[in-house]
């Protein structure tokens, strides 16, 4: 698995943070990214974000961030190769709707 750091470019991923305003982790960069899009993209395609993949981390996001937390923190079925299994949990971390360190794919 890869942690947070190889998927979104070491940056801690949270409300407000913006892509086309090169805003990440609250802070202004002098390099573009698509950092947020690709998160939303990984939530869309897991099923968390029914939303636009727009580079925003509003709201919406946010809300999509703690639900995949929460499941991963307190679900431990998973399904593989179409057959429910018992998994170990993947996140420990508190349920905060931040994409950190502590983040796995």
């Amino acid at each position: 698995m890869q942690n947070s750091s190889d998927l979104y470019g070491g940056i801690t991923l949270k409300k407000d943070d913006n892509d086309k305003k090169k805003i990440w982790s609250g802070k202004h960069h002098a390099t573009a990214g698509n950092y947020v899009e690709l998160l939303q993209t990984d939530l869309k395609n897991i099923g968390v974000y029914l939303n636009n993949v727009d580079g925003d981390f509003g709201r919406k996001t946010h809300d999509a961030v703690k639900r995949f937390q929460w499941n991963a923190k307190n679900i431990t079925n998973r399904i593989k190769n179409k057959m429910i299994t018992q998994a170990t949990r993947t996140f420990t971390d508190k349920v905060d709707g931040v994409v950190g360190k502590n983040a796995k794919k």
